[in-house]
């Protein structure tokens, strides 16, 4: 039998208490549930992680030792030492050069040829080793115009009084000839020069000329396309440049400048820095006179020794 009775209607504030309720069961529900998947996750990562790093371990345990040896300076094959690397050497630590000493006047030897002798000799001989060209062994020389004093006879008074000056300087002498009675031709003189052991060779001549005014000094020595000695060229030039200068500085006479000659037989055979010096024109009569007077040799004997002096400073 059907009840068709009408049912009691459910008050309105239970069923919002009924539908609060069902919310938070849903929330609390769901907020449980994504904690549970973070964690979860968090887990999964964690485990993947350690069995990634065991992998990497198992695969090579030796990896962390070959990594540290990478970074290690690299070796050679055959030693297995550490190869230094080369590095530019710092700019400014090189070793400066010493500055040149000057060489001590004690060990230094001077030459000296008195030119000409008593008798001239006209035999021939070489002009330099090898040569086709022949001249006499010693020409006779020039004669004061005024004095009539032969050329070699001043030769050697100069050269008497410069070896004297020099060895009161501190120098070593040596004279070619120390009287006009000899017989030395020009290739024999500068054999004996070379042979001495002398640093520098001075060949003193005195000059003569047609022309009676002429006058003044001068200083001849071998270019540098001297087939024999141009390799003396420089240092020759130089020894007869400081020689002419202070020679006529202190005498007084006129510098006639220097002259290159390739021509002359003793210079030609010469092995070390050589120089002839024209004292002075015995053609000209005041020349002549002033070259004859003793104190003036010395004079001329002192700026000579002047001039080896600036070619050595």
């Amino acid at each position: 039998m059907l009840d068709f009775r009408k049912k009691r209607d459910t008050p309105p504030i239970t069923r919002l208490l009924k539908l609060i309720i069902l919310l938070l069961c849903i929330l609390i529900i769901g907020g449980g549930l994504l904690i549970f998947n973070s964690y979860t996750k968090n887990k999964e990562n964690q485990n993947i992680n350690a069995s990634d790093n065991e992998s990497i371990l198992s695969q090579n345990p030796n990896d962390n030792e070959k990594e540290a040896a990478a970074t290690a300076s690299p070796v050679t094959e055959e030693t297995d030492q550490p190869v230094i690397e080369e590095t530019e050497p710092p700019k400014d630590t090189a070793t400066p050069k010493p500055k040149k000493t000057p060489k001590p006047k004690n060990s230094i030897k001077i030459a000296i040829d008195a030119g000409h002798q008593a008798q001239g000799d006209s035999s021939t001989e070489p002009d330099g080793p090898g040569s086709g060209n022949y001249k006499a062994k010693v020409a006779g020389g020039a004669t004061g115009i005024s004095s009539s004093v032969p050329e070699y006879q001043l030769n050697l008074n100069v050269a008497k009084k410069l070896k004297k000056e020099l060895i009161s300087r501190g120098y070593d002498v040596y004279m070619i000839r120390t009287s006009n009675n000899v017989n030395i031709s020009n290739i024999e003189r500068a054999k004996a020069a070379n042979n001495s052991g002398a640093d520098i060779y001075i060949r003193l001549h005195a000059d003569g000329s047609d022309n009676s005014g002429a006058k003044g000094a001068s200083a001849l020595y071998p270019t540098t396309s001297n087939p024999y000695v141009g390799y003396l060229s420089k240092k020759s030039e130089k020894l007869s440049q400081c020689i002419l200068n202070e020679y006529c500085k202190k005498t007084g006479i006129n510098n006639r400048g220097l002259s290159p000659r390739d021509d002359l037989t003793g210079t030609n055979w010469s092995k070390i820095p050589v120089t002839l010096i024209e004292m002075g024109f015995l053609s000209n009569p005041s020349e002549d006179e002033k070259m004859q007077d003793p104190s003036f040799q010395t004079i001329m004997a002192k700026g000579i020794a002047n001039g080896i002096d600036l070619y050595y400073k």
